[in-house]
């Protein structure tokens, strides 16, 4: 059995659904952030709210702080509002660069605390770290930084492969942390991920490959292919928490028949 982080963890009806934020508030292209609007943006995160999603979770890199804003805008003052967020990403420059230094993770998540403006990330998560970047990463220390900032908060890490997940085992990451990785992933090794799950708390994103996978189905029939697939998932992952991520109204409407069975 996942060891079970009781910030992250599994509830009695099953983990936790988390609406991602990547392109709800616009897509950053390295330059400038394209397709931007807030007032949709603020709609659709209060509409997920309404629906029963209480997992936001984000990144500075999305829409270059504007998700973090426009979730503060939208759930400021609701209840029961779960926040992730992330750290390795420095946007403040002309140009985004990586930074996994412990100071650059540090005041990345203050930064992030300043534009959430009141909301609490429950967990940060180091984004996509590389290989290299991984092993050198302080986790105990990084932990106790950010715990000065927010007592609550819970360090974890997101990967993109399966070598990175295997990496995970040798790194200073505590058990139970929460690792946020890709369907992808966690599908291409059997035994990498059950090792993975005994030890940390999974959470998987990239449920249908970035939305490739339900565009070819018809609308009439993407609920269902939704609520068939989130269940499988379950049944053979049991991960902690999954991550859906509708980026417009039209689309989180076919995601509600999973949220009220849930």
């Amino acid at each position: 059995m996942p060891l079970v982080n009781t910030t992250i963890g599994i509830n009695d009806s099953g983990p936790a659904i988390a609406l991602g934020t990547m392109r709800v508030s616009g897509t950053f292209n390295g330059l400038m952030v394209l397709d931007r609007n807030e007032y949709a943006a603020v709609r659709l995160l209060r509409r997920a709210h309404s629906a029963g999603v209480r997992v936001f979770d984000t990144a500075p890199i999305y829409a270059r702080g504007c998700a973090e804003r426009d979730l503060a805008l939208a759930l400021g003052g609701l209840p029961d509002c779960r926040i992730w967020t992330k750290a390795g990403v420095d946007i403040r420059g002309p140009l985004p660069r990586l930074d996994y230094s412990l100071a650059g993770l540090v005041n990345s998540y203050a930064a992030s605390l300043d534009r959430l403006s009141g909301l609490m990330p429950e967990a940060l998560f180091v984004h996509n770290p590389p290989r290299n970047a991984l092993h050198e990463i302080d986790f105990p220390r990084l932990q106790k930084e950010c715990s000065r900032l927010t007592p609550h908060v819970r360090v974890g890490v997101s990967v993109l492969t399966e070598a990175h997940l295997a990496d995970l085992l040798a790194s200073s990451l505590p058990p139970g942390a929460p690792v946020m990785a890709e369907l992808a992933a966690l599908m291409a090794e059997p035994t990498i991920t059950a090792n993975v799950r005994h030890r940390f708390a999974p959470v998987v994103r990239s449920l249908f490959d970035g939305g490739n996978r339900i565009r070819a189905v018809a609308e009439t029939q993407r609920s269902a292919v939704i609520a068939e697939s989130v269940c499988a998932l379950r049944e053979e992952l049991q991960p902690d928490a999954l991550v859906i991520a509708p980026r417009t109204e039209g689309q989180l409407d076919q995601y509600l028949p999973l949220l009220n069975q849930w």
